[in-house]
């Protein structure tokens, strides 16, 4: 056999074996929608299908004279729409189909930012279906009916506009993502970056207060309180005293061996961590100002992903949920830097491990979800210290 023919041979097997990983890797959402397609849970049982209940009782409109929800309004705007479908599916079925318009989404932005990122369509399509499709995505939006796809689909579209040069358009898609949930405060170490290289103005920062403002709104004029919608975000803080609320990091350790019935330790550490917390995003930050502007789309997902993975990782009383965005922009990164797939494969394992606990009842495999991520955090901080920063690093 000539050279010529067996490496087109071997190139029609790699396509062949590529193509049937892609289409069993396309089974998982669905699979996953239909075997949770109805099924109870904690959260949802106990928190948002009560919270429909309630809109359904009081009306659309009226459901929001008061606070009903620990929940930020905008998140139950969307489970007021989706109401409108009680007559016909179950309310379970109803918040599970939110969060898949959430993945439709996510799916959309991360073949657009591979396209942006001057990737071919075929690679633009795997970042889309890798999106849809991966593990902890699915477990997540579908099988536990979080809403963390939401916020995480507006800060893929904060990242779309910072690869297209529009600031307004990416702080007002943060100022969404930020009126949905807190952790979207995760990124604010790049977004200070941004601003001291001068692609985010004061005129941009201020589009965040407004665009929250405005979610809000609607609320407010129903009756919603004032002081109960400043408040939300402060309460949600205060839910938990632990060091870490079941999050794959290192203070799951020292939480679950070490702080157990003592909870005046905890709370001293609890200062502690957010101390160390801030000093890394500063350290973070440090790191992003010596590179100065950058322009290379990779260089800024894998900036944006950094952020995302180490905030929730020295921060306390994070929980297993909260690098939800981190293991979505990493499948994103993947795509851009094809080498950084071991950091991508070891979040999923991070997060999937972590999720086990509430929906299968197995916790014990949190602590090996920690080690996962843990090794992921050291490999993508190792990749980009070397990509960005090794000139410096030699001369130190």
């Amino acid at each position: 056999m000539s050279a010529g023919r067996a490496g087109a041979q071997g190139h029609s097997v790699t396509g062949l074996a590529r193509s049937v990983c892609l289409g069993l890797l396309s089974l998982i959402s669905p699979v996953v929608l239909l075997v949770f397609l109805d099924a109870a849970n904690g959260d949802l049982d106990g928190y948002v299908v009560p919270w429909m209940q309630h809109i359904l009782a009081a009306g659309r409109i009226g459901a929001f004279a008061e606070r009903f929800s620990d929940y930020t309004p905008p998140y139950l705007y969307l489970l007021s729409l989706a109401s409108l479908g009680h007559t016909v599916l179950p309310l379970r079925l109803l918040v599970r189909l939110i969060s898949l318009a959430g993945m439709l989404g996510t799916a959309w932005l991360a073949f657009d930012i591979a396209r942006i990122a001057g990737r071919g369509r075929s690679e633009a399509w795997i970042a889309g279906l890798l999106a849809f499709n991966l593990p902890t995505v699915a477990l997540n939006a579908l099988g536990w009916g979080q809403s963390d796809i939401i916020y995480t689909a507006f800060l893929l579209a904060f990242a779309r506009g910072v690869l297209l040069g529009r600031p307004a358009l990416a702080m007002a898609m943060f100022g969404v993502a930020l009126s949905f949930k807190l952790q979207s405060i995760f990124i604010a170490p790049f977004i200070a970056y941004l601003f001291l290289t001068r692609f985010v103005r004061v005129r941009h920062v201020l589009i965040v207060p407004a665009v929250y403002v405005a979610a809000m709104a609607p609320a407010a004029l129903a009756g919603w309180g004032l002081f109960d919608l400043a408040a939300v975000y402060p309460r949600q803080y205060l839910w938990h005293d632990d060091l870490a609320v079941t999050a794959p990091n290192l203070y799951l350790w020292i939480d679950g061996f070490l702080l157990q019935g003592r909870p005046r330790v905890t709370a001293v550490l609890v200062v502690v961590a957010l101390a160390v917390g801030v000093l890394a995003s500063l350290w973070l930050l440090w790191l992003f100002v010596r590179q100065g502007r950058v322009r290379d789309p990779g260089m800024l997902l894998m900036m944006m992903t950094v952020t995302l993975a180490l905030e929730p990782y020295v921060l306390p009383k994070i929980h297993e949920r909260y690098f939800f965005p981190a293991d979505v922009f990493a499948c994103v990164l993947m795509v851009l830097r094809p080498r950084m797939w071991p950091v991508a494969v070891l979040f999923q394992l991070g997060s999937g491990l972590a999720y086990m606990p509430f929906l299968f009842g197995l916790h014990s495999l949190v602590y090996a979800g920690s080690i996962a991520t843990t090794a992921g955090l050291a490999l993508l901080l190792r990749a980009y210290l070397r990509e960005a920063h090794a000139p410096a690093i030699a001369r130190a």
